[in-house]
């Protein structure tokens, strides 16, 4: 089903829960994502990024679902979305172990090389950010990782993408 989605184009999900799939748009009524980020495949990719496994709790204390940790070492991740999305949410925040840190490092979302998003630069005492944007139409997007500008040695900061996920 997937190959045959993505051949024309078309969004591909599965619901678990009701052990439903989705080509294009899901139902209105739904409140998750068609495709997190983490289970999109990059195209491109010179930013350092991890998963989280065990690294789930943003500076604030709060547990997320998913996510990406961008080292602020700078570079860049590309997907091809191809048109397949209307809408990308998620948080931008500092995880818990850098909570401390005066690093400053952040994000910068193009969509088709136009921004769409610019985060704040997050550190130790800056609160997690939440992102709405629209990504309709838009083939390219490609996230920038911000260069910590003052780190020292192989020492930077990190900041995380919790929770994002496309919507068709």
């Amino acid at each position: 089903v997937r190959a045959v989605g993505e051949a024309f184009n078309k969004a591909v999900d599965w619901d678990g829960k009701t052990a439903s799939v989705y080509l294009g748009t899901r139902p209105t009524n739904s409140s998750r994502p068609t495709v997190l980020l983490e289970d999109l495949d990059y195209f491109t990719k010179s930013a350092e990024i991890s998963e989280l496994f065990d690294t789930r709790k943003d500076n604030l204390g709060y547990v997320h679902a998913s996510g990406y940790m961008l080292h602020g070492s700078g570079g860049e991740i590309e997907y091809l979305l191809n048109g397949k999305y209307n809408r990308f949410s998620g948080t931008v925040g500092v995880p818990y172990n850098r909570r401390d840190s005066d690093r400053e490092t952040g994000i910068k979302i193009y969509g088709d090389g136009k921004l769409l998003y610019s985060s704040s630069l997050m550190c130790g005492g800056i609160k997690p950010e939440n992102f709405d944007i629209n990504v309709s139409g838009v083939l390219n997007l490609k996230i920038e990782v911000l260069r910590d500008e003052i780190q020292t040695g192989c020492y930077y900061t990190t900041v995380c993408i919790y929770d994002a996920g496309f919507y068709a």
